[in-house]
């Protein structure tokens, strides 16, 4: 029972299942979003459907616990196939004495036979100096008259595949690790403080940090319609109560501290102040700036009105900042009112004979930055690097065998030949083999 067990947890049937699966899953992935806070799934997909989505972990899938499961079943499966192929790998690799049989050669594919007027001790010469060429140094076994000469060359080709199962096996672990041991999530600062807590995704669960990231300043350009050009934060990292090291991030520019990748995401106002507010008395045409803060009224122009900033919103409906003002009169009902910026405020708001346009304000910013850890990076890089070397050994090197039998005959020697290779295709070996020997004898 646990050889089959064995057997079949070693079975490239299993493999190929598990690499489907793996695949059909990861569309999942694909289509559904990764990382969302929950609301945003109920409103695309309904409370039922999100459920179902929660239920198998959907949303992270690539942390659920049935991908992780698969992820173990594949690496368990090519760790069985690697020990069972291993030991013959190895025999393979070291069969010198056991390929020098005649019983063993006569079942090689490539078979040539030729008599030369050489005698045995020249053509002796000529071939081993041609097997080191074909192949490797070669082994000389002398019988009274008869010579057998075998080489061979390539043999750590063999080690390609194991090599291939090993570097995805890292690949793999590294995967994993990186799954259970890692973490991303997004900080929130505003300029001039500092947060060692980061949000995870998805959901809002807290992550400490080591150290403190402190924003010392955020700067961002706009191209001519009002959109980001870049935007930049000027960080420092607070390590045990000392600043050790400071750094500018920009968006694909991140930066890595104690194995913790800090990247520029997002950016907003923090608060704003000081709004500097044209408004322009139509019938006069006269306009006069004020400057105000929040819940601080100053007199209108020309009458016993006043005018406040009530509230200020970082992007009014896509429109950009805008403040809420109100005008108060005596008597009257409250004037409420939005006064966008930037592009869309081009010709004002108009209001009660008015027109109220925001020439600037003072912005403090805060900072989206996406932090996160990974741990099974280094397994995943090594694993990277191994596999192209496995590839390599697979497709450009191959494990070639050449055995030579030389007997005497009466007008010189008769050479017999067999060959082989580990490569499906080979007539490019067979093609050298018979080029070589056609001119050391003449074809039987």
């Amino acid at each position: 029972m646990m050889r089959k067990i064995y057997k079949y947890t070693a079975s490239v049937r299993l493999t190929i299942f598990l690499f489907f699966t793996l695949a059909a899953t990861s569309v999942f992935g694909t289509l559904v979003t990764q990382g969302l806070p929950g609301e945003h799934y109920e409103k695309i997909y309904g409370p039922g459907m999100v459920s179902f989505l929660d239920f198998f972990e959907i949303t992270d899938m690539y942390h659920s616990w049935w991908f992780m499961l698969l992820l173990f079943l594949l690496a368990v499966n090519i760790t069985a196939c690697t020990i069972r192929t291993l030991p013959g790998t190895l025999r393979g690799m070291s069969r010198k004495n056991r390929d020098l049989e005649e019983t063993v050669t006569r079942l090689w594919p490539i078979q040539y036979v030729c008599e030369s007027a050489y005698p045995v001790e020249t053509m002796e010469q000529k071939l081993t100096l041609l097997a080191g060429r074909l192949t490797g140094k070669p082994t000389i076994i002398r019988e009274g008259e008869e010579r057998r000469i075998y080489s061979e060359g390539g043999a750590y080709s063999r080690l390609g595949a194991p090599v291939v199962h090993i570097s995805i096996l890292l690949v793999l672990a590294g995967g994993l690790i990186g799954s259970i041991m890692g973490f991303s999530g997004r900080m929130t600062i505003i300029e001039g403080e500092m947060s060692s807590i980061a949000l995870l995704f998805p959901g809002d669960k807290e992550e400490k940090l080591p150290f403190s990231v402190k924003c010392d300043g955020f700067a961002v350009q706009f191209y001519d319609n009002g959109m980001p050009k870049e935007y930049r934060s000027d960080i420092t990292i607070i390590d045990e109560g000392e600043p050790v090291a400071s750094e500018s991030i920009r968006v694909n520019d991140p930066f890595t501290y104690r194995g913790f990748k800090l990247c520029q995401a997002s950016y907003g106002i923090a608060e704003a102040s000081d709004f500097k507010i044209s408004v322009t008395e139509e019938k006069s045409a006269t306009t006069s700036i004020c400057t105000l803060n929040l819940m601080k009224k100053v007199p209108l122009p020309g009458s016993d009105k006043s005018f406040a900033v009530a509230r200020f919103v970082p992007d009014l409906q896509g429109l950009g900042p805008a403040v809420m003002a109100v005008i108060l009169a005596p008597g009257a009902p409250h004037d409420i009112f939005w006064i966008p910026s930037g592009l869309h405020q081009a010709q004002g708001t108009k209001r009660q004979g008015y027109t109220f346009k925001i020439e600037g304000f003072t912005a403090r910013y805060y900072t989206g930055l996406q932090v996160g850890k990974d741990p099974g990076v280094p397994l995943v890089w090594a694993g990277f690097v191994l596999i192209l070397g496995g590839f390599a050994m697979i497709l450009f090197k191959s494990h070639r065998r050449l055995w030579m039998k030389i007997t005497p005959v009466s007008e010189g020697s008769r050479v017999e030949v067999a060959a082989k290779t580990d490569r499906k295709d080979g007539s490019s070996f067979e093609k050298s083999i018979t080029q070589k020997f056609n001119k050391l004898c003449k074809y039987d």
